[in-house]
């Protein structure tokens, strides 16, 4: 199977990849803890995601032993620092691992040219495989869909102000049967020099003024949760909606993510 490194593919070093593991992502683990050791009574959640790990095994063949050696020293240049790796099977979809581990197997001995194994271990701290290109869909009162992957995406969604001011905007996340999963309701005045950025993945508000960054964003959070768009809220990953409310004015915006796997 054809796999890429930093978006060059191996196989312009060796000879063939023979086989690539680590498909699916690590389960996700929930547990309770205690966070605050003098008040034993209260409980958080806590979330545990295993590294992925995905092993690759090349064929490499050389007519000479030196010419062999070769080849390993130019691979070994390739597996330097942060990676980027993508797979012929879904070139859309991308892992950022580091190399944690060389297996080199010399079949038949280390002065022969028979067929040299070599099984590359990648670690990706962020299991995530991500899609290269971000989707980005406008908002509104009406619903849009929103298609997700199959691992839960944070989005970024951008709040324009508006003439009159657009106040008291809330986004509304729906699953596929048209159920509300999330509200986030917002607080303030958005004038149509105003853009309100909604981080749902650091769960942070940033207000903008003209394009200059003010230091009340957060202020802006009034209640609710910031939208999250879980594939379990949808059919086979379709059919969950963001939507628009405000109390006063037209709520417009934009949603920004990357689809997950």
């Amino acid at each position: 199977m054809p796999t890429y490194l930093n978006d060059r593919p191996i196989e312009d070093v060796i000879d063939a990849v023979l086989r690539v593991d680590g498909h699916i992502a690590p389960t996700v683990t929930v547990r309770t803890r205690v966070p605050v050791a003098n008040a034993p009574g209260l409980f958080g959640i806590g979330v545990e995601v295993a590294p992925r790990t995905v092993q690759v095994v090349l064929d490499v063949r050389s007519t000479t032993p030196v010419a062999r050696a070769a080849t390993i020293d130019n691979l070994a240049r390739r597996l330097k620092g942060l990676l980027l790796l993508r797979t012929d099977d879904t070139p859309d979809r991308e892992l950022y691992c580091t190399c944690s581990g060389v297996e080199v197997s010399l079949y038949n001995g280390a002065y022969a040219l028979g067929t040299v194994s070599v099984e590359l271990t990648f670690t990706a701290v962020d299991p995530t495989r991500y899609e290269r290109d971000a989707i980005c869909f406008g908002l509104s009162t009406s619903r849009r869909e929103v298609p997700v992957g199959t691992v839960p995406s944070a989005p970024l969604i951008y709040l324009y102000g508006g003439s009159p001011t657009v106040t008291g905007v809330q986004i509304i996340t729906r699953n596929y049967t048209g159920d509300e999963v999330s509200r986030m309701t917002t607080l303030g005045s958005l004038a149509s020099t105003s853009a309100l950025v909604v981080d749902c993945a650091k769960q942070s508000c940033s207000l903008y003024t003209a394009g200059v960054l003010q230091a009340n964003g957060n202020a802006f959070f009034a209640s609710g949760s910031f939208p999250v768009l879980d594939p379990e809220d949808s059919l086979d990953g379709a059919g969950i909606t963001l939507e628009l409310t405000s109390n006063a004015g037209t709520a417009t915006g934009l949603v920004l993510y990357r689809k997950g796997y």
